[in-house]
């Protein structure tokens, strides 16, 4: 496991990193706009305005639809690479392929769970920084057809 992790290329894992966090950052920016203009602020709170319950705007919605690709990349390019080098096959000489594919496993769910949940948890506190925590109230937030 910490083979893989010496051998994965950071560069990669940094601008996909960056990626993941974009698209939270240009949701948290048009709340937070769209917050400062409203005339009374107190119907929305931070749990009802963050990304994972937000499902009206871009960011949200483009985000959900690259999160599998997003998580998946850093293990994904290494396997390939380690695929093509030959390197996986002199791994697996050593161990079982069960081991191996664990540890292969173990890193994208890692990494993975990482790339997915930080952005997720910065958006969170860059809207709680802003929006009152209030309770929120389903018929306050409910919008007239």
């Amino acid at each position: 496991m910490l083979t893989l992790w010496h051998r994965l290329n950071k560069r990669t894992l940094s601008s996909i990193f960056i990626i993941a966090l974009l698209l939270p950052s240009i949701q948290a920016y048009q709340i937070l706009q769209q917050f400062t203009q409203q005339s009374n602020p107190f119907h929305s709170s931070p749990y009802t305005l963050w990304m994972g319950i937000d499902n009206f705007n871009f960011s949200p919605i483009a985000y959900y639809l690259l999160l599998p690709l997003i998580a998946a990349m850093p293990a994904a390019t290494l396997l390939k690479k380690d695929l093509t080098s030959g390197f996986f096959m002199q791994v697996k000489l050593k161990n079982t392929l069960k081991q191996v594919l664990r540890n292969y496993y173990v890193l994208s769910f890692l990494l993975g769970g990482l790339i997915v949940t930080l952005p997720l948890l910065f958006n969170f506190t860059a809207i709680a920084l802003k929006v009152p925590s209030t309770f929120p109230d389903n018929l306050l937030n409910q919008k007239s057809v």
